[in-house]
Formats: structure tokens, sequence, C-alpha cells
């Protein structure tokens, strides 16, 4: 019974510590010729990730995959132009 309790506060910390990170991270990169011209910029923003968890009924199973639950979803979030990726 102590093991499984201890196991269990692992896998709480561990979910805990993996939880953690960065988000909205923005870089940007500019390159420039000998001239001093700017020759091509990269910006870079990392989207938050949606992650739905169901049956058949949420993957849409016998549907068109734009017409399963995520899709609809990931319209929404794009036309309101919100920095998600729903799976």
């Amino acid at each position: 019974m102590y093991k499984l309790l201890k196991f269990r506060y692992f896998l709480i910390l561990l979910f805990l510590v993996s939880c953690g990170g960065k988000t909205n991270e923005k870089t940007s990169e500019q390159r420039t010729s000998e001239k001093g011209d700017t020759i091509a910029t990269t910006d870079t923003i990392a989207k938050k990730v949606i992650l739905f968890f169901g049956d058949s009924l949420t993957a849409g199973y016998g549907l068109d995959p734009e017409e399963a639950f995520p899709a609809v979803i990931q319209g929404t979030l794009d036309s309101l132009q919100l920095n998600y990726m729903v799976v």
C-alpha cells in the first residue's frame, strides 16, 4: 500500500513538472547582406494545443473529417484568429 501511494505521488509530480514550460514564444530572425539590406524575416509563434479525448462520436466516425467535432472547433478558433491547434 505504501509503495502504491509513493507511485501516485511520483505520477502527480511528473505531471506537474511536465505541464510547465514556455508558452507564447516569439522568435524573430533577420539576416542582413554585406550591404546592410534585410534579406528575410521569420516570425515563429508557438501554438497552444487543445486535445480532445473521446470515442467515435468525438472523432466524427462516419462523417467527413471537416464535419467532426474537433474540426468544427478548429474552424471556430481560426475564425476568431486565436492561436490554438485542435487535435
